[in-house]
């Protein structure tokens, strides 16, 4: 099964999320403006962003409970009694979603607990996931 990739762009210099970046083959991300002049000429012109000093962010393809698509680096609760939050009387978790080792993505919560990483496969149950914000704009939430 394929899906469509997407990515958003954030920038550490404006403190905001870049609109129309493309990503170059190389993973390098650009912005491609088009313009069309009086005489209507096609005229294309190439910047590059890096002195904007971007954060390339993809989406996993998946939602949370609400429907909101799910990108690395959204921070998240978990709300589920599971086996390793069990013994410490928790109901609820909090975590960064990220991409493990160039294999799949996962929820990192609790550093404290030894477990602390799930892979986010079939077995996952995401209409308990919900996005509270994200590594970019919410650092604080970590």
């Amino acid at each position: 099964m394929s899906r469509e990739l997407k990515f958003r762009v954030w920038s550490n210099i404006k403190n905001c999320w870049l609109n129309s970046i493309c990503i170059g083959n190389d993973g390098s991300p650009f912005l491609h403006y088009v313009h069309i002049d009086d005489k209507q000429n096609v005229i294309h012109k190439v910047f590059t962003i890096e002195s904007l000093q971007p954060i390339i962010q993809q989406s996993t393809g998946l939602k949370d409970t609400t429907g909101k698509e799910i990108y690395d680096g959204d921070i998240c609760y978990y709300f589920a009694e599971h086996e390793s939050l069990s013994e410490y009387g928790r109901r609820t978790c909090k975590g960064k979603i990220g991409w493990y080792d160039n294999f799949c993505w996962t929820f990192n919560y609790d550093k404290k607990i030894e477990s602390s990483v799930w892979f986010l496969n079939s077995d996952f149950d995401f209409t308990k996931l919900l996005i509270i914000g994200n590594i970019c704009e919410n650092p604080e939430l970590i």
